[in-house]
């Protein structure tokens, strides 16, 4: 089992207000196009290409068995 984390680190992004819906901790797996925050907030790309591909180099997966 994997489980991602997709609040990016250390980043520069627009004044989040104070919505547990939206910010740093959010759990929207989505790619954002919203200048200021489409640089580091791509999680649909993470989730779907990015993870499961450095999953597959390190690990022994079946390929036909996983699911997000």
């Amino acid at each position: 089992m994997v489980f991602p984390d997709t609040s990016p680190r250390d980043v520069e992004v627009p004044k989040i207000e104070s919505n547990w819906r939206v910010g740093f901790g959010a759990g929207h797996y989505c790619n954002a196009t919203s200048d200021g925050y489409k640089k580091h907030f791509n999680m649909y790309t993470y989730i779907t290409e990015e993870l499961p591909a450095v999953v597959e180099k390190y690990f022994h997966v079946d390929n036909n068995r996983r699911s997000i």
